[in-house]
Parts: C-alpha cells; structure tokens; sequence
C-alpha cells in the first residue's frame, strides 16, 4: 500500500509482538530493528538471520 502512494520507509523498528520472520520480510529495502521475543529462531529468510546475527553480537548499540 505504501508504494502505491509513493512512500518509502528508511528504517523500522519492531518490538516483540511484530518480531516475526514475515514482518522483517515486508521491509525489502528498509533496515529493520526488532526486539526478539524470549523464544526466537533462527528459520526464516537471510534478512531475518542476519538481523539476529546483528541484535545478538553488539546489542547496546543496535538497541541505542
């Protein structure tokens, strides 16, 4: 809908609720930041393993 309307998202940031593979997926080219919920996998597409892989080796300040 949005890119009907001629919008474009830079960044988006995701909380536990909406920290799902399928939501990061919607985001093609915006960088996504997600707060993973307690019991998160890593199936799923490369941008949502390489998201994690970002969240989990510096997360201060991936979260700053």
């Amino acid at each position: 809908m949005l890119k009907e309307i001629d919008i474009n998202i830079e960044s988006v940031r995701l909380d536990k609720y909406y920290s799902y593979p399928l939501y990061v997926d919607k985001f093609e080219e915006a960088k996504v930041y997600v707060i993973p919920r307690k019991n998160v996998t890593l199936g799923g597409s490369w941008k949502w393993k390489d998201t994690m892989e970002e969240f989990v080796h510096d997360t201060l300040s991936y979260i700053g």
